[in-house]
């Protein structure tokens, strides 16, 4: 359970720094790429669920 938390937390990191990145730059791929990391991040949330 620790481990998924901690994935999950890393997860939504990596995307609020990416989109944030991406905001700031301009680059259309970097503002997209954290769309498809939430999709993980919703996967991930539905395995807390099933614990």
């Amino acid at each position: 359970m620790k481990r998924l938390l901690l994935m999950i937390s890393l997860n939504v990191g990596y995307s609020t720094g990416e989109l944030g990145i991406g905001q700031f730059t301009g680059r259309i791929s970097l503002v997209s790429a954290p769309f498809h990391l939430t999709f993980g991040f919703g996967r991930l949330s539905t395995l807390l669920d099933e614990i």
